[in-house]
Formats: C-alpha cells, sequence, structure tokens
C-alpha cells in the first residue's frame, strides 16, 4: 500500500463514520441499556438506521479502505448477522465505541 492510498482509505473509513452517526447511535443506546430487562433486546431504530447507513458506505470502500476497515475492527459493523449482539451485549457496544472514539 502507499501512503495515498492508506491517507484515502483513512479519510473514507472517517467519512462513513462522521456521515452514518453511528459513534452518537452507540452512546444513545449504551444509554437505553440501562432501561427495563424487556427492552434490553430491541434494536433501536436509530442504531439500526446507523449501522445500516455505514455498511452502504462501507460496500463502496475501496481493496484498500476495506482491508484498512478489517485491520481496525470494523468488519462486523457491515455484516447485518452481527447486528444483534450490539443491541444485546453492552460489552460489545463499548468496544466498539471505545475503537470508534480512537478514529472519529
Amino acid at each position: 500500500m502507499r501512503r495515498i492510498e492508506i491517507t484515502n482509505s483513512a479519510k473514507a473509513i472517517l467519512e462513513a463514520l462522521s456521515k452514518s452517526d453511528l459513534n452518537k447511535s452507540i452512546q444513545l443506546r449504551l444509554q437505553d441499556i440501562s432501561g427495563p430487562v424487556e427492552e434490553k433486546g430491541e434494536m433501536p431504530p436509530h442504531l439500526l438506521e446507523a449501522l445500516y447507513n455505514y455498511s452502504l458506505m462501507a460496500q463502496n470502500y475501496s481493496e484498500t479502505s476495506s482491508k484498512m476497515a478489517q485491520i481496525l475492527s470494523l468488519s462486523p459493523l457491515t455484516k447485518p448477522s452481527e447486528w444483534l449482539v450490539f443491541s444485546t451485549d453492552p460489552n460489545q457496544l463499548f468496544q466498539i465505541r471505545h475503537d470508534l472514539t480512537k478514529y472519529n
């Protein structure tokens, strides 16, 4: 990978994270998790929308951007089959939010 490819890939990933409002949606979900037990397994619309928007943007990543997102452990954010865990497991949300704050 050339330096310009890495720079452009980082910009593309940061832009997708920012435009999707993923960090904000995760923060809102973490606040909601302290709610009643029956609500903990539900996927809030704001989080589902943010994950969906990010995954759509990630589909347009270059090969280098895709590799970089994988290295940064962002791949689960593009896999709907893994989204439910973000709604039910606070530890997963805390980890992703921690990772996102490093990049965003």
